[in-house]
């Protein structure tokens, strides 16, 4: 291998198909390659879209499996983390990167302390939602990363608000912060595909399709879209929710919707790999998430041209622009979601004006060859000591 190439060790929880996960697949696969040698590094298992990375040539590893051990051991929280930083440490003496990136909390907050000990190795930690989760923990997690950024070479944010928030509350120097937004790749419109999939939801062309893709969390709003939902007036809507369901939080939402009578009218899809098919395939996009740090199905619906209706959380109001890409409206607010939803539905010329609007806007600022650059621009700036 030639030296000049770059060894990054990415570490996160597992690569189960997610926006995380998803924004890795499409940043690292195009990474690899001359100038930079990728491995990620699953705090967990390595889930189902680690097929996906070693077939582009990056290498996952996940912890070493607990071979022999009775059930109760083998579920011992404490054993798994305790596994998982053995084979870490393993990993990095034996690869000896020149940086270590981190996303998401739980393996900044287990691998990150021990990442310390590897003096010589450049540090990344990437924020990718607001820090509301840490009030859900005990103080010390909000210690413990405020602690962890000081040794940090660079803390990468991916929305403005997200990036306020490291360098106002959690006091990380301006020197060190980077504010490095997603991207979503140029998609063709999958034609024949997306009308075929219509066709199984909508019974008449008056039928509006709306669409929200997220996984179901409480925090993401689902049970607000499903009261908005039941005060529309117009009966001519279905609305499709694409996510896992990863907390069981759909029965309670099949419940709400048979509370409201419009549970005929919504279908939840699951996890999956068609996105681009059902996005072409739909009217309106959603997200009313309480809190985001920046959603890259925002901005895979308004590349699709959906005119896109989201809560004003986080980095939502930098994607959408309120009256021109779509409408931001209050989170928890199923009145305001329902308004918007009406106004989208009954006025096409409106929706067909956002939607063209918002995929130029995701083309000129969102771009996936914009956001390689800014992760190229990262490491290599890490490398050079810029």
């Amino acid at each position: 291998m030639k030296s000049d190439i770059i060894k990054i060790i990415v570490v996160t929880n597992s690569l189960a198909r997610g926006g995380t996960e998803k924004h890795l697949l499409g940043i690292l696969t195009q990474l690899i390659g001359s100038q930079f040698d990728i491995v990620i590094y699953c705090l967990h298992e390595k889930g189902e879209l680690s097929a996906e990375f070693e077939a582009a040539g990056i290498r996952v590893h996940s912890p070493l499996l607990l071979l022999g051990l009775p059930g109760r051991l083998k579920n011992n929280r404490l054993l798994k983390y305790l596994v998982s930083i053995c084979s870490f440490i393993i990993l990095v003496a034996q690869l000896r990167p020149a940086i270590i990136h981190f996303f998401l909390p739980a393996g900044y907050l287990v691998l990150g302390p021990v990442s310390v000990f590897f003096w010589r190795i450049k540090k990344v930690m990437s924020r990718r939602s607001l820090n509301a989760y840490q009030l859900k923990y005990s103080k010390w997690v909000r210690w413990l990363e405020i602690w962890l950024h000081k040794r940090m070479t660079r803390v990468v944010a991916n929305s403005q608000d997200v990036f306020n928030e490291l360098l106002n509350d959690e006091a990380v120097p301006l020197s060190r912060l980077k504010l490095l937004y997603n991207g979503v790749a140029r998609t063709t419109a999958p034609g024949k595909k997306s009308l075929k999939f219509r066709s199984q939801y909508c019974t008449s062309s008056q039928t509006k399709l709306l669409v929200i893709v997220a996984n179901l969390f409480p925090y993401k709003g689902h049970a607000d879209l499903l009261n908005a939902c039941g005060q529309i007036k117009r009966k001519d809507w279905v609305l499709l929710i694409v996510g896992r369901d990863s907390t069981n939080l759909k029965c309670d939402l099949l419940d709400l919707a048979k509370q409201l009578t419009i549970a005929d009218q919504i279908f939840f899809l699951g996890e999956r790999k068609d996105i681009d098919t059902i996005l072409y395939a739909c009217d309106i996009g959603l997200l009313v998430s309480h809190e985001e740090g920046f959603s890259n199905a925002v901005l895979e619906c308004m590349a699709s041209a959906l005119p896109m209706i989201a809560t004003n959380a986080g980095g939502n109001r930098e994607a959408v622009i309120d009256g021109k890409t779509g409408f931001m409206v209050p989170a928890k607010n199923p009145a305001q979601i329902c308004k918007a939803i009406e106004i989208l539905m009954d006025d096409e010329p409106l929706r067909t004006k956002m939607g063209i609007e918002g995929k130029f806007r995701v083309a000129s600022e969102f771009s996936m060859e914009r956001c390689l650059e800014g992760y190229r621009d990262l490491y290599s700036s890490i490398i050079s000591n810029r």
